[in-house]
């Protein structure tokens, strides 16, 4: 049970895998640091393509015959089993016909070199219809690597679960571990992957309630220890307010999520842990006057002329007594930039064996 929390705020940059887009060319890689972050190695590249410069400058068409790398994600294995040290990074290929690729590859010289790709899944643009996949990956304690993302099966959205016990080499058929709302749109559904000390997963997404608006609603599942997932429980379920950019992580065998609450009045980001499957009351780490209306995320697209918009993620790591959130702070007017800021939750006496 939390006795108290304390929330310390502080502007900074958060480190990791990222998309290059220097002189047209695209590539997912991955940097790593032995000297806590002091230094950074040279990139290593799992794959390349090349774009002119002027399709991320000016917004020129691309080739006809174009391709494009996008979302990608990276996972380290922590551990001290055989796959120790091992990199696993995953993205999405897109193609000019409009067939998608979920990508897979493994380094296991710290990011140097990565081994040839294999695909996960093959979608087309016409059967995801806005939907993305924005896939998520982990490492559980004992070696597992866990990978989930969006996808379409059988006419209906739904997040697909793909396991490999074999440090990345194959994977088990992936399955479906929750079903999406029907109807509603796809635009903007958002996963977060977390995994505890135990090995227990937890996943949460947001979605929109309505066919044609992005009135999104956050929900998550958690595994029991025999690996069995929970019922879908909203994070906020009194809450009519639209809820986006989920984050995850478990502080313990407690499940931490972090997301933005917009109403017709503010923008909130609301901290939110689990007991038993059951979200407790959520926590306004940051406040800020500025309405839902004058919010767009995650899709770019859809953002209006008095918008400003906060991206496609927000970060969430937990430690023994805190948990550590970087996020996008919007601006009031659109004249002024956002700024980047990371809070910590600091938290009391709080049983962390205890899901």
């Amino acid at each position: 049970m939390i006795t108290r929390a304390r929330v310390r705020h502080a502007r900074g940059v958060h480190s990791g895998c990222r998309r290059s887009r220097r002189e047209g060319d695209s590539a997912d890689r991955h940097s790593g640091s032995t000297d806590r972050g002091a230094t950074f190695s040279a990139f290593g590249t799992a794959e390349r393509v090349t774009l002119p410069l002027c399709v991320y400058t000016t917004g020129c068409p691309p080739p006809p015959d174009a391709q494009g790398l996008d979302k990608p994600w990276l996972a380290i294995d922590g551990t001290h089993g055989r796959f120790r040290g091992s990199a696993y990074l995953v993205w999405v290929h897109d193609d000019a016909d409009g067939r998608h690729q979920l990508r897979f590859s493994v380094s296991r010289d710290g990011g140097h070199t990565y081994s040839a790709p294999i695909v996960l899944d093959r979608s087309t643009a016409t059967r995801l219809d806005g939907l993305e996949e924005l896939v998520q990956l982990a490492v559980r304690p004992d070696g597992t690597v866990d990978v989930v993302w969006n996808a379409v099966r059988h006419g209906r959205p739904v997040i697909l679960h793909a396991v490999s016990t074999d440090g990345g080499a194959s994977f088990r058929t992936p399955r479906p571990i929750a079903r999406l709302r029907q109807g509603a749109s796809r635009s903007g559904v958002v996963t977060t992957l977390a995994v505890s000390r135990r090995g227990r997963l937890g996943i949460c997404w947001s979605q929109a309630r309505s066919p044609n608006r992005y009135d999104p609603l956050v929900a998550c599942k958690i595994t029991d220890h025999d690996g069995s997932w929970s019922d879908a429980r909203r994070i906020l379920p009194k809450d009519g307010s639209r809820e986006y950019l989920p984050a995850a992580a478990f502080h313990g065998e407690r499940l931490w999520v972090a997301a933005y609450v917009s109403d017709a009045r503010s923008t909130r980001l609301v901290a939110v842990g689990a007991r038993r499957h059951v979200f407790g009351r959520g926590i306004t780490v940051h406040r800020w006057p500025v309405p839902g209306s004058h919010i767009c995320g995650p899709r770019v697209p859809e953002c209006l002329g008095t918008a400003t918009f906060i991206g496609d993620y927000i970060g969430l790591v937990a430690t023994p007594r805190q948990v550590v959130i970087d996020y996008i702070a919007p601006s009031r007017n659109r004249s002024q930039q956002n700024r980047m800021v990371i809070s910590s939750l600091w938290l009391g006496h709080d049983d962390c064996g205890t899901p």
